[in-house]
């Protein structure tokens, strides 16, 4: 599904075929998948952290490695604490001390001091992967790419991520035009900026999914990853040497 698609590298990457390139195509990034170098195997489909990719076989549904337990399900979450999250919190009517869920402890307060309606996931997340819901924040996890910023922002502390991939973006800024700003419009999660005319990365809002090294034309951004979700050995040969294959950034 090109629409839900991200232009990103991981699929190319855990490819062991090297039938999936990524490409730029009068300025905008596009994808193919080559059908006499695919093997069918299925594991684009299960590292795309956008689920964008499905095989099928008579119009069936591939799930092969998924029913012999040799890949991993995708990380959970966000879960959202709502014994911490202030938002559903009931109206202080007074200023007389009232009991705070979010401390855990009586407290002496005003309707002003108290943190009432804090919408900092929804303001934050380039996804708008959280929305208000019977008077609780709730998450859409079809939108969701588990990158940390909620997490990290979170005043109460209420919200646990899971993240796809951990690691570090370098980038460049000498060699990066002035103009141009093709890796951060390409960003999924909004975490790339220009600052004081560097461009940077945000390393909390990162999915590290490398969507930045195809739109850039500089060669000025890398990807590292150095830890890749379900790499615990107790899967298969396939996945390791996938995972394997996107730490290094090479393809097979």
């Amino acid at each position: 599904d090109k629409n839900l698609c991200l232009k990103c590298e991981i699929c190319s990457l855990v490819c062991p075929r090297d039938a999936v390139r990524v490409f730029s195509e009068d300025g905008d990034l596009d994808i193919d998948i080559d059908r006499a170098r695919c093997l069918m195997c299925e594991l684009c489909s299960y590292f795309c952290p956008v689920s964008a990719i499905t095989l099928e076989i008579n119009r069936e549904s591939k799930s092969l490695l998924w029913k012999s337990d040799a890949v991993s399900p995708p990380p959970e979450g966000p879960f959202v604490d709502p014994t911490r999250c202030s938002y559903g919190c009931p109206p202080v009517q007074s200023e007389e001390d009232h009991w705070c869920r979010n401390q855990g402890e009586w407290v002496a307060g005003s309707p002003d001091a108290c943190p009432k309606n804090c919408l900092t996931c929804l303001k934050g997340c380039k996804r708008e992967a959280f929305r208000v819901e019977d008077a609780q924040i709730a998450v859409n996890l079809e939108t969701c790419l588990h990158c940390l910023l909620c997490h990290e922002q979170c005043p109460q502390e209420a919200l646990r991520v899971e993240p796809y991939f951990l690691g570090r973006v370098n980038i460049k800024s000498e060699v990066c035009p002035d103009d141009c700003s093709l890796c951060i419009d390409a960003c999924p999660t909004g975490a790339i900026a220009r600052v004081e005319g560097k461009v940077v990365v945000a390393k909390k809002s990162c999915l590290y999914c490398g969507t930045c090294v195809n739109a850039c034309t500089y060669g000025a951004v890398d990807v590292e990853r150095y830890w890749v979700f379900g790499e615990d050995g107790s899967l298969s040969a396939a996945w390791d040497d996938a995972a394997g294959r996107l730490k290094r950034r090479s393809r097979a």
